[in-house]
């Protein structure tokens, strides 16, 4: 209660609102006291850059005309040294990178493991037949 008795001394008399809302907070103010609310900045300035995200998009298309022009082993090559190249740009360049996504760590283990593991599953699907 000690929140609602500093609500009515702030407004004068208990049950009147004044310009708070229902929570007690004022009027475009949506933080309580006491407590901090950091909005997460999301914003493509501070991303990835689009023509490297384009280069990446072509890949993956060259890859699937490849696949289905029955040059299997080529689409999924390309696919893996997309994959590898991503990570290993996102490693060198750092924050001034133009493939980002999360972390630096991150993009590059997802980058390496996703090559990796399409290579490792062709591979086996090809040496089962």
């Amino acid at each position: 209660m000690a929140y609602d008795d500093a609500a009515q001394t702030e407004n004068g008399a208990a049950g009147t609102t004044g310009t708070t809302g229902t929570d007690g907070a004022a009027d475009g103010d949506e933080v309580r006291e006491g407590f901090h609310v950091e909005h997460v900045a999301v914003s493509e300035a501070s991303e990835g850059q689009p023509w490297f995200e384009w280069i990446i998009a072509g890949c993956i298309v060259l890859a699937v005309i490849a696949a289905l022009t029955r040059h299997i082993t080529v689409g999924v090559g390309i696919l893996v040294l997309t994959s590898w190249l991503s990570a290993l740009v996102r490693l060198f360049f750092g924050d001034d990178s133009p493939w980002k996504v999360r972390s630096r760590a991150f993009d590059v283990a997802i980058g390496l493991c996703l090559g990796l593991g399409i290579a490792i599953v062709y591979y086996s699907i090809m040496t089962m037949y």
